[in-house]
């Protein structure tokens, strides 16, 4: 890889992985594309990307696949610095995020599919910052009775 490549530290690159993020993994939803993202022990974010024959020929899903690892070269460490200053990524997690490209993306171009990746990417940091919300929420609260209730 060269300089501007994706080494295989920031690549989700095993079955193993792959199942992992597809059983526990949380899931945003778009008309071309699925984002499955997954907080895992480590530093960083790691991509996965899943084009099956379903989305084309071998030239449309290589396409497809090109772009997504642009998209997320392009934004990685935006996206890392921006989930670590919000407190949404606590300090020893990384993320795991695996893009599945669905039936029809082959028809996209470029600036259409940059614009759904980073809708589901927008959505992605929105939930966690919901859950991060939650669980703060219930470290709060101590089970007993509310102060200023009667």
């Amino acid at each position: 890889m060269g300089l501007q490549g994706l080494g295989r530290e920031v690549r989700v690159r095993q079955t193993r992985e792959y199942q992992a993020l597809q059983r526990k993994g949380r899931k945003v939803y778009s008309s071309h594309f699925l984002l499955i993202y997954l907080r895992r022990p480590g530093e960083g974010l790691r991509l996965g990307l899943i084009v099956s024959r379903k989305v084309g020929k071998a030239h449309d899903r290589n396409r497809i696949k090109r772009w997504g690892r642009e998209f997320f070269r392009v934004r990685r460490q935006a996206l890392l610095q921006s989930l670590t200053a919000s407190g949404r990524l606590n300090p020893g997690w990384g993320l795991d995020l695996a893009f599945a490209a669905k039936k029809g993306a082959a028809r996209l171009d470029h600036p259409a599919v940059d614009a759904e990746l980073e809708g589901l990417t927008t959505r992605m940091t929105a939930e966690l910052e919901a859950d991060g919300r939650e669980t703060a929420e219930h470290r709060g609260s101590s089970g007993g009775p509310q102060q200023g209730s009667s």
